[in-house]
């Protein structure tokens, strides 16, 4: 959901409505707004990467993937499982390429 700057500040100002009445100590309305804009940046350059990245990843689970056959001495490993089978492993590796 992409918020303008006004939907952002109306949204912190009804948080801090709730937190009023809750008893809470108010959002600083600025920190706040920066947090949420950082957010916003952040999730863009993830999309945008995700974006970027989607056609390369096949190649790079394939290098990755014979390395560690080649690591283990196994050429028919796949990773299965998510910590004993080396799923996990390999997918971090995987991104860690990227």
């Amino acid at each position: 959901m992409d918020m303008s700057d006004q939907e952002i500040l109306d949204d912190i100002g009804r948080r801090n409505d709730i937190r009023r009445e809750a008893f809470l100590p108010l959002l600083g309305v600025e920190k706040e707004f920066r947090r949420i804009k950082e957010l916003k940046e952040e999730s863009e350059r993830a999309r945008k990467f995700e974006e970027f990245s989607e056609p390369l990843k096949q190649r790079i689970r394939e290098k990755v993937l014979a390395r560690m056959r080649r690591e283990k001495n196994d050429f028919n490993w796949n990773p299965t499982g998510v910590l004993s089978g080396g799923g996990l492993l390999f997918s971090a590796l995987v991104n860690a390429t990227l």
